[in-house]
């Protein structure tokens, strides 16, 4: 399947709500008058609007992780080592995977899913590029996973240690909505589970 790189919305749209992934994490709305807003979703605190937001930071224990075998040019579900703490199914969908030392070092890939693993288990993860790798990997590569920054926003702490991502111009409790993009501000709302947009950033 695929989507639109930028989508475009009538007023009243970025206050949307939905209670499931209509567009991959990320995906830029933009607005007649050029305000542009982005997919997401906020982390479980409910977020007021006319809050500055940044991304969830990531945890220390998905950095440098091993490649248990190594993988070929062109492959595009690959396996590694989990750390220390576990994940569910697709908690890095959208996201992204960076090859940060050794064979491959320097790329980076769009994850498009990957399954359950325990701590210090192995996972397979389907890259979304479908020409998989383009440097191949050997067993002294490693690798680290980022969450997708529209994925789980919060109210920014201070000092702020991640990238800022917007201004509420809406109530963000849990559902997946337009977050404000550039020139707006972030809608993003986490109600009940569902998605809405958030809106502009910063």
């Amino acid at each position: 399947m695929s989507f639109p790189v930028i989508i475009h919305g009538t007023e009243g749209e970025q206050y949307s709500t939905y209670t499931s992934k209509r567009w991959p994490l990320g995906t830029k709305m933009v607005l007649q008058d050029g305000r542009e807003y982005r997919f997401g979703k906020a982390a479980a605190t409910n977020i007021a609007a006319g809050k500055l937001c940044a991304a969830t930071a990531n945890g220390a224990n998905f950095d440098e992780l091993a490649v248990p075998a190594a993988v070929a040019v062109g492959q595009r579900t690959v396996t590694i080592t989990n750390g220390a703490t576990a994940i569910a199914t697709d908690d890095f969908e959208d996201g992204y995977l960076n090859v940060e030392d050794d064979a491959g070092e320097g790329y980076l890939y769009k994850i498009k899913s990957h399954g359950i693993a325990g701590g210090s288990a192995s996972v397979d993860i389907e890259l979304a590029s479908p020409g998989g790798l383009v440097v191949a990997w050997t067993t002294s590569t490693t690798v680290g996973l980022m969450t997708n920054p529209y994925k789980a926003a919060i109210i920014h702490p201070s000092p702020n240690v991640t990238a800022l991502i917007g201004v509420t111009n809406a109530a963000v409790t849990g559902q997946l909505r337009l977050v404000p993009g550039q020139g707006s501000g972030l809608g993003a709302d986490r109600r009940h589970g569902r998605h809405r947009r958030l809106s502009h950033g910063v």
